[in-house]
């Protein structure tokens, strides 16, 4: 398989419009904004789940001088271990005490979002196929094209779905509760959606 870009999706995005491909991005171009932005909508909107190449477990030191808790500029989501905190903005918030000054380390596990150029290439195949979709279904609406990219899209998402399971060791067997999660996980259902009613832990 050829290396997936941000120029090959582009390049994907244009093709289901019946457009030529381009050599290198041009921002001239009427299409190559708005498939860039559809890109970093769907490698955002994707990674909010939580899968084992995005998920970290931390530990965030306060300031020394405020006792404040930054949270990552990258951070989709952060949970912290400790409940009562919680994000506001680019800080962590104590809701029993009302403030920002925690002074003392803060444990939890964090959700990062990755630049589509690092992320593992299956993943980057689910990723380019979501841009497709919601790309199509913005300018053309073409309802076969749109099948077929659906169609495409679940089969990466699954094959993601797949490797996360044996990464994070979840066994279907063992655990009812992983089960249920697994089975209520499910892609895309309208354009411009994602619906994962269950998180995979």
């Amino acid at each position: 398989m050829s290396a997936i870009t941000p120029l090959s999706v582009v390049n994907a995005c244009l093709k289901s419009m019946g457009e030529t491909p381009l050599n290198a991005l041009d921002p001239d171009h009427p299409y190559v904004q708005t498939a860039l932005n559809v890109l970093a909508d769907s490698n955002t909107l994707e990674q909010q789940v939580g899968w084992w190449f995005n998920t970290d477990y931390v530990d965030l030191a306060p300031d020394p001088h405020t006792g404040f808790v930054y949270v990552p500029a990258d951070a989709l989501n952060l949970e912290c271990d400790n409940t009562l905190l919680t994000q506001r903005g680019n800080r962590l918030w104590d809701r029993a005490e009302q403030t920002f000054a925690i002074s003392q380390s803060v444990t939890g596990k964090l959700t990062r979002e990755i630049p589509f150029n690092d992320l593992p290439k299956n993943v980057q195949q689910m990723v380019s196929l979501r841009t497709q979709l919601d790309f199509q279904n913005s300018y053309d609406a073409d309802d076969s094209k749109y099948k077929k990219l659906y169609a495409a899209y679940n089969q990466a998402y699954a094959r993601v779905r797949r490797v996360h399971i044996l990464n994070q060791r979840i066994n279907m067997f063992h655990s009812p509760s992983a089960a249920r999660a697994l089975a209520a996980v499910r892609p895309v259902m309208q354009p411009g959606r994602a619906l994962y009613p269950h998180r995979i832990r």
